[in-house]
């Protein structure tokens, strides 16, 4: 697990410097399309976050309990305007509840069901969301993992408001736009793309083979194509689950 937890670690440093590094070249070239093209990168490393902050809910990111929910917290779950603890308890529920209509997953699909229709063109729906078309609905796992604890909504408010400050502060108000824009469109539109992978079409859990790279660079980061094998062992790491896959220790 303490190797487990460096590789998580790794994972969220890495990200947060993709991100850091693209913002950085849009604002040098200034062109619109680095711009447009920052959007798309930041989009999809946020939703990498969005997987780590997943794992780190399982408390896989470290042994120790109050490091894993601070670390996940802050360089994940709260950059994103979540709170750790109401999600958890979302996402606990969805684990207990898969496929039933208690399941509370379900209120996002049935508010928005053609979008979330096995019918749905895929590719229609993804440009759609890159458009921001689904930017309120971008919201909803913000509205539905309601808070547990007050640093639930604190935590979120307080770091994006210091982060607010500081980038207008020393940097650019650029930075702020190009991170929110990606919020309502490539982050979701890649969120929904890896959804559409997991129940969608089904009362149980699709099963994937392992996808070729761009798969995983766009919309399944950090192993989160093995959401079959998470289902049937949470306990275990996304990358431990990988490992078992390989070995064919898990068939």
């Amino acid at each position: 697990m303490k190797k487990d937890g460096l590789n998580w670690s790794i994972s969220v440093a890495v990200n947060w410097l993709v991100i850091a590094v693209t913002i950085f070249l849009a604002y040098h070239f200034n062109h619109i399309a680095g711009y447009v093209l920052a959007v798309l990168i930041v989009g999809t490393r946020q939703h990498a976050l969005a997987v780590l902050a997943h794992d780190g809910a399982h408390h896989h990111a470290t042994r120790k309990r109050w490091i894993n929910d601070a670390a996940t917290s802050v360089f994940c779950f709260w950059p994103l305007g979540v709170g750790l603890h109401g999600w958890r308890k979302f996402h606990f529920k969805h684990h207990r509840t898969v496929g039933t209509a208690a399941d509370p997953e379900l209120a996002i699909k049935q508010k928005y069901p053609r979008r979330w229709s096995p019918e749905t063109n895929q590719r229609r729906q993804f440009f759609a969301d890159l458009l921001g078309f689904s930017a309120l609905e971008a919201t909803m796992l913000i509205r539905l993992a309601k808070p547990e604890r007050i640093s639930d909504v604190l935590g979120p408010v307080v770091l994006i408001l210091v982060c607010w400050t500081a980038v207008l502060l020393w940097a650019d108000w650029r930075a702020l736009a190009i991170w929110h824009v990606a919020s309502a469109t490539s982050f979701w539109a890649v969120f929904r793309l890896r959804a559409f992978t997991e129940h969608v079409g089904t009362t149980s859990t699709h099963r994937l083979s392992e996808p070729p790279l761009w798969k995983k660079l766009l919309y399944l980061p950090e192993n989160t194509w093995l959401h079959w094998e998470h289902h049937k062992w949470p306990a275990v790491p996304a990358r431990l689950l990988r490992a078992r896959v390989r070995s064919g220790e898990i068939a």
